[in-house]
């Protein structure tokens, strides 16, 4: 047998190669990509028509007009990290004021556009901070919420 598969190794090699190739040519076309649309699973309820599948609509465009003068640190507010904060830049929030002087409908669509930190305004309290931190009284802060530690200004 050995001495069969030593005459044949070359066509062995071939065979292989092809199979592969044939594998490979049959699953043209079947890669999956980050940016398509992605395809609706079937379920097992067949009451769910597409219409009631549809997906979630994004919340409406929310934009804060942007105030004059040096930006606030936003980091030194307690639960407020960097990517939330260059998330509230690009909505214009740039000012301690602005955070303070949120209306509770206006405070109700940002939360819609803060994705994953969605409820983050009222669980870590933004809205006092800032109205603190825009009086600039940051001792009546720091006994309230504890040290400014919001990194670099």
């Amino acid at each position: 047998m050995l001495t069969l598969a030593g005459q044949y190794w070359p066509f062995l090699v071939i065979v292989l190669i092809a199979a592969i190739a044939i594998f490979l040519w049959a699953r043209r076309g079947k890669h999956v990509s980050l940016d398509a649309p992605q395809a609706i699973k079937p379920t097992l309820s067949r009451d769910a028509t597409p219409a009631e599948t549809a997906p979630e609509a994004k919340p409406p465009f929310f934009r804060i007009e942007p105030m004059a003068g040096t930006p606030d640190n936003l980091l030194e507010i307690k639960g407020l990290g960097p990517r939330i904060a260059m998330m509230l830049n690009g909505l214009g929030v740039t000012r301690f004021e602005q955070i303070a002087r949120l209306t509770p409908d206006e405070q109700r669509q940002l939360d819609q556009h803060l994705g994953p930190f969605k409820g983050r305004i009222d669980q870590d309290r933004w809205i006092d901070q800032a109205r603190i931190l825009a009086s600039g009284d940051r001792p009546a802060f720091e006994a309230e919420f504890g040290k400014i530690s919001g990194g670099p200004a």
